[in-house]
């Protein structure tokens, strides 16, 4: 079963002759998830986007259906269609005569074609198949919940284990919720597309999770284990008398080292302060100097 959206064409009969001839190449644009643009000089035209309501494993199909409304006049049309943001080369299964091509402002991959040529009263319909690529692959959402687990057996014992296993419950729901809801073969194609992007905001949270679990692992083995504590054990063992009077004797002759070292100096410099006390007391009274060498 199909989901489609039809904006009706316009009847030329409708428009005045001033008009006429002004839209006499009708041009439209057919863009993703079922959207009809129309503006001057694209009217006379019926396009619609119709998209395939298949099981999640199959190509989703987009297809693209120009009509000619017009009995007596043969019409050309560009087409050109963005796909999902999502939406690769390597998705792109069938193209159905339509060209690729990507839009680095927008950085979207779309689909055209220059020139459709449209006979009188004729109906056109581009099938473009493209894989369904809006699913979280299983292999992650294992390898999320394995990598979360893990770490968490490994807190077992420490004082973040608790919180680790809320944290471990947390993540392992919001894993089967995103294996539920993509898998929902009851939806929209919109509202599939809808539910892959937020559970890409949801994997990027379980992501974040996983790390703030493994931090406190690194700081769980960063501490000191208290059973290697215990067992190290101090030796106090008394060192023999030989070797007590050799530290003492040791200490000894350091302390007599020292001491004649201090007294040498003290002489050194006692015997120096002498001569410069006297020579100036000679400069200061020079008279009494030599009065003194006269009466001796």
């Amino acid at each position: 079963m199909h989901r489609s959206c039809t904006v009706s064409s316009i009847n030329p009969n409708a428009v005045n002759r001033s008009q006429r001839s002004f839209y006499s190449k009708p041009r439209s644009v057919v863009s993703f998830l079922v959207t009809l643009l129309i503006v001057p000089g694209l009217i006379g035209f019926h396009a619609s986007a119709v998209f395939g309501q298949e099981q999640r494993e199959e190509p989703m199909e987009m297809s693209v259906v120009v009509v000619n409304p017009s009995d007596t006049k043969t019409q050309s049309v560009p087409i050109k269609m963005y796909l999902p943001q999502e939406v690769t080369p390597d998705a792109v299964l069938e193209l159905d005569g339509l060209d690729l091509e990507f839009d680095s402002e927008k950085s979207m991959y779309y689909v055209y074609k220059d020139d459709v040529i449209l006979k009188p009263s004729e109906t056109r319909t581009f099938n473009v198949e493209i894989q369904d690529v809006w699913k979280v692959p299983q292999g992650r959402l294992d390898s999320l919940r394995d990598q979360a687990r893990s770490v968490i057996e490994r807190l077992e014992g420490s004082e973040f284990y608790d919180s680790a296993v809320l944290l471990g419950q947390a993540i392992n729901k919001a894993l089967d919720a995103i294996a539920v809801t993509q898998n929902d073969g009851a939806v929209s194609r919109r509202t599939h597309i809808g539910i892959f992007r937020n559970n890409q905001q949801i994997i990027d949270q379980v992501k974040e999770d996983v790390e703030r679990l493994e931090k406190q692992l690194e700081i769980v083995h960063s501490l000191p284990k208290p059973e290697v504590l215990e067992q190290a054990e101090l030796k106090t063992e008394s060192p023999r008398e030989s070797t007590s009077w050799m530290i003492i004797f040791i200490i000894m002759l350091f302390i007599g080292m020292l001491a004649g070292v201090f007294f040498f100096t003290w002489q050194a410099q006692a015997h120096t302060t002498k001569n410069l006390i006297t020579e100036a007391r000679n400069s200061a009274f020079p008279e009494r100097d030599k009065s003194d060498d006269t009466s001796e």
